[in-house]
């Protein structure tokens, strides 16, 4: 069984791109990542799977997708999230920047939050991991992650694994200065 990567997306552009992106890649619950890579015909499943995991950076479309604007969706993917998926996308809008912020299912105090910004095909920058101790990095991962402050807190004080069975909330004030630097 794979981890799953909770992930939090936000694009800086202006709102006519914004749109057009969500337009492109919303498929109901699901980011259709087809619509931004076609996977070439013919390739056996093992091809396929490893295709996916270059092109994409993860082997399925994410799931339990909520989005909050038109710039600012979050989701769950196995692994890890869609970056490599992102970097081509993000060539093909030059007033485009991505910010993806993500964490891991197992949360841990020896996991961090981490996050990249990408522009023009390429990540420009890796934004400087979080250790999940503080009381913002704790209400940052609730964002992400979709559970509450005081759940995150169990978690970390039991040191017990994350279940995946909960959507995204609403975002707070970490997700907003960081958004807010950004779009």
């Amino acid at each position: 069984m794979p981890n799953y990567a909770y992930t939090r997306v936000l694009f800086k552009a202006p709102d006519k791109t914004a749109k057009e992106i969500r337009t492109q890649i919303e498929d109901g619950e699901f980011i259709n990542l087809r619509k931004i890579k076609y996977v070439p015909e013919g390739l056996s499943n093992n091809k396929e799977w490893e295709w996916k995991l270059r092109n994409w950076g993860c082997s399925k479309f994410p799931w339990n997708s909520v989005w909050y604007s038109d710039k600012d969706v979050s989701f769950i993917s196995p692994w890890s999230p869609p970056t490599e998926a992102f970097k081509f996308l993000s060539k093909k809008y030059k007033d485009l920047t991505i910010i993806v912020l993500w964490i891991i299912e197992f949360l841990n105090t020896d996991e961090p939050i981490e996050g990249i910004l990408i522009k023009n095909g390429e990540i420009v920058s890796d934004l400087p991991e979080i250790e999940i101790k503080s009381d913002t990095s704790i209400a940052l991962a609730s964002d992400i992650t979709g559970y509450s402050i005081e759940e995150i807190k169990d978690i970390l004080e039991e040191n017990q694994e994350l279940e995946i069975s909960k959507f995204f909330k609403e975002i707070y004030d970490p997700v907003n200065k960081v958004k807010n630097e950004y779009t």
